[in-house]
């Protein structure tokens, strides 16, 4: 990845085992061809700081968390698994700056305590199916919420959410939740939440 030019693609030849965090800096599409890709590292396994990033075809297991796209990135999700197996706060996708999800699977750790994606930028979700492991009521699959004054916004347009244990998606300090279209959440706790 280091080595991809600007613009580029970059494609897994095998499953690996990385000890540290992959960052991508530019703008690249990393077709995974179905491979998996996990993560040793005590923090993310991928995260995206700036350009425009399409992951796709494939699977990223963190040990602690997924995948990260940071202010500065704009990243796109098609036919991913995102998962990680950290029990004390295993979040499978975190989103501060620009994010759209077309597709995949996208859970959390039995157990886990803290949502399978937690979002504080621009996300959009179009498909995919999306399940939290928590056993926590105050959990919920998609977690959005205002930080640092910048101004949260979710649309949700497709996808399966479902929570055995807690919220499906849940909206705090002002963050915005559109959903519609095809999206179905399953969850003991309400469906949508928070203190908006």
């Amino acid at each position: 990845i280091a080595a991809a030019k600007d613009g580029g693609t970059v494609t897994l030849l095998k499953a690996t085992t990385e000890s540290n965090t992959i960052t991508i800096d530019k703008s690249l599409t990393v077709d995974f061809g179905n491979w998996e890709l996990t993560s040793e590292k005590d923090g993310f396994a991928i995260a995206v700081s700036s350009g425009t990033v399409t992951l796709k075809n494939g699977k990223v297991t963190g040990t602690k968390y997924g995948i990260n796209n940071k202010a500065g990135g704009t990243l796109i999700l098609e036919n991913m698994g995102v998962s990680t197996t950290n029990v004390s706060d295993g979040r499978a996708v975190q989103n501060i700056g620009t994010m759209t999800i077309r597709s995949g699977n996208y859970t959390s750790v039995e157990g886990a305590s803290a949502p399978t994606i937690l979002n504080v930028g621009q996300l959009k979700i179009e498909g995919g199916t999306f399940t939290a492991g928590s056993k926590e009521d105050g959990q919920a699959v998609l977690y959005c919420a205002n930080e640092g004054g910048v101004q949260s916004n979710a649309e949700i347009t497709g996808g399966t959410f479902t929570n055995k244990y807690g919220y499906g998606i849940c909206s705090m300090n002002g963050a915005s939740v559109i959903f519609g279209g095809t999206a179905e959440v399953t969850s003991r706790a309400p469906a949508l939440g928070g203190n908006n």
